[in-house]
């Protein structure tokens, strides 16, 4: 007010922006002056405008929960009518609202190349407001954009969203350095959640356990749940580290049994202190304990913290707060809460729609400042010019710069330090800076990647600079880097070159080839050269897939070097087993002996992982192993593969191919009887191997069952019985079936054998077995001249020949001669059979046999052997003769071989007599009366009496008067006579007959 009243002139005073500290008393102060100033009556007036907000007159804050009622019926106008005399309503030229439009009128060029497209502007310039930030912005993008314009993987809409970014975070640009590096933080953990999970889980158990046994030191009567210190545990996991739990939770009661022995957390705090198990109370210290070597997540930052904002965000919540304790556990770091940093609208658009990712801030914020101490060297940037040169290192002495560079900043990752980098080498300058410059050169991250990006002018060869400081790479993130840049500049002109700098590596076992994509020869060294991981089998599956896409020559190597892993079976074997087993037709033949042997003792470690295809196999020695192991699939083309090879002689022991069928006889069953190709043969050696096999290991309960199955199937012809080796009980089920065996002497003979040593009872067996329709007596009278070794065993099989239906006659002939005896009964028998036996005079004539003989054979017997026959039927009843000739077909033949009986000089009177009755008593047709007068005429022409006796007869018959009286010594004829109708009665007095004939014999 003073300075005011000294000037003695009428002022207009303008207050802007006064609504942005959101306090009423600022403007009540004021609007005090202003009373107190125009308050006199002096001549001078002063006129107070003020550029402000409205809502420095709002009853809410912005920070306030709004009522939207109250706001509705709230007095605003009235209290800002109250306190001006006049109000203008201003709308500002830009803000939020429309910006969008704002940057298309004002600044066409970002939009002019398609570089950003124009949904992703609108989207993004919500968040500018104001014209002065738009144009930071605008100024920074564009820098950003021309100090990159020929590296093409920059992305322009990320380059106006980090514009935005800054400008919103200006005062904070170290913060959201750590903001990042605690997202990488987060990624590699929550990327290895389960094993993330493992190590809490057994964090607890740590904590659990070990309290739990400083409780059983103290004495028997302290008694302490496991849920208790569980419960226990809930609440302090998520403290920084022992010294936060000691001041926080010390008072926490392990157990209160009773009240005057209480164990206190704080005294179990001094027994892990003791122990130096501090580290037990912070995850991250925890970690390092049981992880030497920190794994850095393949996925993008962006994926995974985008899951922030889903709703199974639990786990990523609990890292989260595990990374803000590291960090504020370093007196170092800033303290603040990276879930109020996600919770802000930008950064949520950013990392949602996939623009915002961590793994970007080197390229796109960090490296876009060159420090040195404090001072950045930019030139004055017109952003009209935008040709003009970014900054310039030429006004500075490289020596100089680096004399007064901060160590820190060395360490660091500025662009400068490549510069600088560059000069130490081309000027041979040696100072600790120096070797500290390249010692971080290849173990810092960024400025490495920087370092082998950078397109050097003066000559740097970078292979050289490597080579020089490669021993003092102790950074397996920069390692990974070089291996990268190795593999996009390897030619075989560099060969040698990449190979002398890998060997000088001192990092070993480190690198991970999963998911990698190098040339093959890089492969190759990190392999030999130990520098690749290869302690888990997803390695060694993922350098077979390699081999199988063409990388031939990393096949011997990676088995080598995983030797020892599989042999001891210290992993996993299934996983790559079966990517090889898959795809062995790719890999066998790549294999050398040492190979061949390591993937032969893992098919030996691994029981259920079987080759598919055989056929795919052309390692010979790989083959015969699979082959010989049985480890392959039971499947009908390897059956078929299999015998080609014995065939062909490649394979020749077969106990292999014997045991693997018989493991599987049910499939086997089954193939052969879907494919007619495929039939065992025992001509085959393998087959026959496999058969004999097959019977004896048979259980007998199943055994009829696979006769009937080879005899449906497969039918086979045993040579011997006694070379199967089989039990009494198989042996009589294969002797049931003739056909299966060779109907041979020496199998006869062998079962015989059998019979007699297992049951003498059970001859008849055998009896039986001769008697089936398909035995062959062809075959064994092969060997008829070993039938005398036998006696019994001769008898039984002339009988079986005898008895046998389906034996040929000409077979059953050969039999016979050998035969020595007399048949006593031929019952039964054929009468082909009956024939050749009569003919070779190995029946006896007796009744019954001749009695079974049929016509054939009775013409036979009366025309070839009469001598024989006759004596013999002499002594029959005259009725059997009879039946004898009747059985005989042609009539002719009958009154033949009946007359050749009647003639014979052995004949007597009273058997003719009765021959000739007992023949016309069956005569059963009837004949005219002459021709029956023939008959009996021709009948007692054969008879040896007086031929006045038989005069008398043939008169008798030759009358035709009817009535005649004859001697009584013809009563037996006249009585056959009179039955046949030849006479009509016969009248018997004193010694004579007096019969009456007939006219016809019916």
């Amino acid at each position: 007010m003073y300075l005011l009243e000294r000037k003695k002139k009428s002022l207009v005073l303008i207050i802007e922006d006064i609504d942005r500290h959101e306090n009423l008393k600022i403007f009540q102060q004021l609007r005090e002056v202003n009373n107190l100033l125009n308050g006199k009556n002096d001549k001078v007036s002063y006129k107070f405008i003020y550029a402000v907000g409205n809502t420095l007159f709002s009853e809410h804050s912005k920070k306030d929960k709004v009522n939207i009622r109250e706001v509705y019926q709230s007095n605003f106008k009235s209290n800002v009518t109250k306190f001006f005399d006049f109000v203008v309503n201003v709308t500002p030229v830009m803000d939020n609202q429309n910006s969008y439009e704002f940057i298309k009128e004002n600044f066409p060029q970002i939009l002019s190349d398609d570089s950003v497209a124009d949904e992703d502007l609108f989207m993004v310039s919500q968040y500018i407001d104001s014209p002065r930030v738009l144009i930071d912005v605008v100024n920074d993008y564009q820098i950003m954009k021309d100090m990159h314009v020929d590296k093409t993987e920059f992305n322009d809409l990320k380059l106006l969203y980090f514009a935005i970014l800054k400008s919103k975070f200006y005062n904070f640009y170290d913060l959201i350095h750590e903001v990042f590096a605690d997202f990488q933080s987060i990624a590699n953990l929550y990327d290895r959640d389960e094993w993330y999970e493992e190590v809490e889980r057994n964090r607890k158990d740590d904590f659990c356990s070990r309290t739990l046994l400083y409780v059983t030191k103290k004495g028997t009567h302290f008694r302490v749940e496991y849920q208790n210190l569980s419960n226990i545990w809930e609440t302090i996991n998520d403290a920084k580290n022992f010294y936060y739990v000691s001041q926080k939770y010390s008072n926490l009661e392990i157990n209160s049994d009773y009240s005057y022995s209480k164990i206190l957390l704080k005294d179990a705090l001094e027994y892990f202190s003791d122990n130096q198990m501090e580290y037990i109370f912070s995850a991250e210290e925890y970690r390092k304990q049981k992880e030497s070597n920190s794994v850095v997540s393949n996925k993008k930052i962006s994926e995974i913290v985008s899951l922030y904002y889903t709703k199974n965000n639990s786990l990523l919540l609990k890292i989260i707060k595990d990374v803000e304790n590291v960090r504020i556990s370093n007196p170092n770091k800033p303290n603040f809460s990276i879930k109020e940093f996600l919770d802000i609208d930008y950064i949520q658009l950013g990392i949602l729609e996939n623009i915002l990712d961590a793994n970007d801030y080197n390229m796109y914020i960090s490296n876009n400042y060159l420090e040195v101490n404090d001072a950045i060297f930019i030139k004055n940037f017109n952003l009209y010019n935008p040709k003009s040169s970014l900054y310039t290192l030429k006004l500075y002495n490289f020596k100089t710069i680096l004399s007064k560079m901060k160590l820190e900043k060395i360490s660091g990752a500025n662009g400068l330090n490549v510069y600088l980098l560059q000069w130490v080498y081309i000027e041979h300058f040696n100072s600790d800076k120096a070797i500290a410059l390249n010692i971080n050169s290849v173990n810092n991250e960024t400025f490495f990647q920087t370092f082998l990006e950078f397109d050097f002018e003066n000559g740097m060869d970078k292979f050289h600079f490597i080579s020089q400081n490669i021993t003092k790479l102790v950074s397996e993130k920069t390692l990974l880097k070089l291996i990268n840049w190795l593999d996009c500049n390897f030619d075989i002109s560099n060969q040698g070159k990449i190979e002398t700098l890998l060997d000088r590596v001192s990092l070993k076992n480190t690198i991970s080839l999963i998911d990698t994509k190098y040339q093959e020869f890089i492969y190759l060294l990190l392999i030999e050269l130990n520098i690749a991981n290869m302690t888990e089998s997803s390695t060694l599956n993922y350098i077979l897939g390699r081999v199988k896409n063409g990388y031939r020559s990393l096949l011997n190597p990676i088995l080598k070097k995983y030797e020892e892993l599989i042999i001891d079976n210290e992993f996993d074997n299934n996983d790559w087993l079966n990517t090889f087993n898959d795809n062995i037709g790719s890999f066998d033949s790549l294999l050398n002996t040492e190979s061949t042997d390591i993937i032969k003792r893992a098919y030996n470690l691994v029981d259920e992982i079987k080759v598919k295809e055989l056929v795919n196999i052309n390692n010979l020695d790989f083959l015969i192993f699979i082959y010989e192991g049985s480890l392959y699939d039971f499947s009908y083309e390897n059956i078929v593969f299999i015998r080609k090879k014995f065939e062909k002689g490649i394979i020749d022991k077969y106990s292999s191919y014997s045991k693997y069928l018989i493991e599987n006889n049910n499939k086997l069953i089954e193939f052969i009887k879907v494919n007619n190709e495929l039939s065992l043969d025992l001509s085959d050696k393998w087959d026959e191997v496999f058969l004999f096999e097959w019977l004896r290991d048979c259980d007998e309960n199943k055994f009829k069952g696979t006769i009937q199955f080879i005899i449906d199937f497969n039918p086979v012809v045993f040579p011997s019985l006694e070379e199967l080796g089989l039990s009494f009980e198989k042996l009589k089920i294969i002797f049931e079936n003739v056909s299966l065996y060779e109907n041979s002497y020496k199998n006869i003979s062998f079962m015989y054998e059998q019979i007699i040593s297992e049951d003498e009872t059970q001859v008849d067996f055998l009896s039986n077995i001769l008697n089936t329709s398909k035995f062959n007596f062809d075959e064994l009278n092969i060997d008829s001249d070993l039938f005398c070794q036998n006696e019994q065993l001769q008898l039984i099989i002339f009988d079986g020949a005898l008895r046998n239906d389906n034996i040929k006659i000409e077979t059953f002939e050969k039999y016979v001669e050998i035969y020595d005896n007399q048949l006593e009964n031929i019952e039964k028998l054929a009468k082909g059979k009956i024939s050749i036996l009569f003919k070779k005079n190995k029946v006896c004539y007796n009744v019954n046999n001749i009695l079974l003989c049929e016509s054939e054979v009775l013409v036979y017997l009366f025309e070839e052997k009469k001598n024989k026959l006759f004596p013999e039927l002499f002594n029959w009843e005259t009725s059997q003769v009879i039946e004898i000739l009747q059985k005989i077909n042609c009539d002719d033949k009958q009154r033949e071989f009946m007359f050749s009986l009647l003639s014979d000089a052995r004949v007597q009177e009273k058997y003719s007599i009765d021959l000739i009755v007992n023949y016309l008593k069956v005569l059963d047709k009837g004949l005219e009366v002459s021709n029956f007068k023939i008959e009996v005429s021709n009948l007692l022409d054969k008879l040896q009496f007086k031929k006045t006796d038989a005069n008398k007869i043939v008169e008798l018959l030759s009358s035709d008067r009817g009535q005649r009286t004859i001697a009584i010594e013809f009563l037996d004829l006249a009585n056959i006579l009179r039955k046949k109708g030849v006479i009509k009665s016969c009248d018997e007095s004193s010694n004579k007959l007096i019969i009456k004939t007939k006219n016809v014999i019916k």
